[in-house]
């Protein structure tokens, strides 16, 4: 007899039909019955403890910390069978759980948010907890880099790389502990209060320190956009350009204003009348050791002519190589602990420059090569104020200025945006000095005092090849 539920359901029939039978897994999956990660609250990773404060307050001003983790898709992320892939902690309460921890860490020793021209800064390089092979193992890594910036010099003042690790078989205690080791590798470590004792023995006004800077009127105002008439233009279609400019590196800390400097530098020269296809301008992440050996090696030679005037700048990071006290250029991938094989010799750039047919070359180095600050780097455990060999004999078609001289430290000025020598350079061509001789005559002064503001010593140089050579060179009639 024909089973009237199966054929004609009516009202009262209760025996279910086989796809009915998943609905009750299916509703227990929506509703949660099977397991599902779930994002772990910020006060869950940040360890708790009793603070003890300093006596001697050692105020920044605190940035925003930057989440650079190169791979962040993967990286602080929970694997599940049933769910795929599901965040542990979301990007912003990374960022939170890692600047309570410097925050508490560095409150021992007197690091506090205040007024300031000192900036602390935190890259966050690692954030990761997962499985151990096979095993239901887990292990959580943390790093994070904390550097303070004098932003009245734009260099660094300290600068430390910390760690974390953890154990465990449950995410949130596993990445908990990593969180608790980094907190102690940064209580640990005392080398900031270096930089506090020299704070507190200069500084008795922080608040007023930045008084002159405010006053400063900003580029947008005398320097940015450059306009030159046809009977100011000198450079014509003979003559090349390589602009070289490194704000950000690959694993160095910033070269403030370098890029932005390069590329008003671009500007200027070709106001002047500097042909595009004749300039090379390389910036940040392309001006690797390769492409500026390219540029100076290679493009150039391929191009000039004996009628040539050739211009080649350069603004980013110097170091000095102790064993030999020479000076290098940094490149975006250079490396300071390994000059001579990711460095590129300031010596080799003269010399290679030196050898083309032109008729002119000028050279301007918007570097400094102490190791102490500013533009410039120092290879880890040497100690700063190498004496290092910048000098050079030249030949007499070349002429070369640089940002400062013997181990001074090439200074930044937040107000302007730009490097101090950058922008009286560019100002003292604006205003309408042409020859090399002209522009140094004329900047020199200005760049000292503005370094005397920001407590630094800082003069720009001038070298040529013959004496009184550098009243030839001009770049503007």
């Amino acid at each position: 007899m024909p089973d009237a539920c199966n054929h004609r359901p009516e009202k009262g029939c209760l025996r279910p039909s086989a796809e009915f039978l998943w609905m009750p897994l299916l509703f227990c999956l929506i509703a949660g019955c099977m397991s599902m990660p779930k994002t772990i609250a910020t006060s869950a990773l940040v360890p708790s403890r009793s603070v003890i404060e300093s006596e001697l307050q050692f105020p920044v001003r605190m940035e925003r910390f930057r989440d650079d983790r190169p791979n962040r898709s993967s990286v602080g992320m929970e694997h599940s069978a049933w769910w795929g892939v599901s965040p542990i902690v979301t990007d912003s309460d990374l960022v939170v759980v890692f600047e309570r921890i410097a925050t508490q860490a560095l409150a021992e020793k007197g690091v506090k948010q205040g007024q300031s021209p000192l900036v602390l800064r935190g890259n966050i390089q690692v954030a990761n907890v997962g499985q151990m092979g096979l095993s239901r193992s887990l292990k959580a890594e943390t790093a994070l880099e904390l550097t303070l910036v004098d932003t009245r010099i734009g260099g660094r003042v300290w600068s430390r790389n910390y760690r974390g690790e953890g154990a465990g078989t449950d995410y949130q205690a596993t990445l908990a502990a990593a969180m608790r080791d980094l907190s102690a590798a940064i209580e640990k470590d005392n080398s900031i209060l270096s930089a506090k004792s020299v704070y507190l023995a200069r500084e008795k006004a922080p608040a007023g320190l930045e008084t002159p800077a405010a006053k400063i009127v900003r580029p947008a105002d005398d320097i940015a956009h450059p306009s030159f008439d046809a009977a100011t233009r000198l450079l014509g279609k003979d003559d090349m350009a390589v602009v070289i400019g490194i704000e950000k590196y690959q694993t160095l800390p910033s070269s403030e204003y370098s890029a932005d400097d390069a590329g008003l530098v671009k500007d200027y020269l070709l106001s002047l009348g500097l042909s595009r296809r004749n300039l090379e301008w390389i910036t940040n992440e392309r001006a690797t050791f390769a492409a500026i050996k390219k540029a100076v090696e290679s493009w150039l030679p391929n191009r000039v002519t004996p009628h040539s005037r050739v211009i080649v700048y350069y603004s980013g990071h110097g170091a000095p190589e102790p064993k030999s006290r020479s000076a290098y250029l940094v490149p975006f991938d250079g490396d300071p602990n390994y000059l001579e094989d990711t460095g590129y010799p300031l010596q080799r750039l003269y010399d290679k420059l030196g050898s083309l047919p032109a008729a002119e070359i000028i050279v301007l180095i918007d570097s400094c090569f102490s190791g102490t600050g500013g533009r410039s780097v120092l290879a880890k455990g040497a100690r700063p104020l190498v004496l290092v060999e910048t000098s050079s004999v030249l030949p007499a078609r070349m002429v070369v200025m640089t940002a400062t001289q013997g181990n001074q430290i090439a200074a930044s000025s937040q107000a302007r945006e730009h490097g101090i020598f950058t922008y009286y350079f560019l100002k003292a061509l604006k205003d309408g000095k042409g020859s090399l001789f002209e522009i140094y005559e004329s900047i020199r002064p200005q760049v000292e005092d503005e370094a005397k503001q920001l407590n630094i010593r800082q003069s720009p140089g001038l070298h040529s090849g013959v004496e009184g050579a550098a009243e030839k060179f001009r770049l503007r009639r």
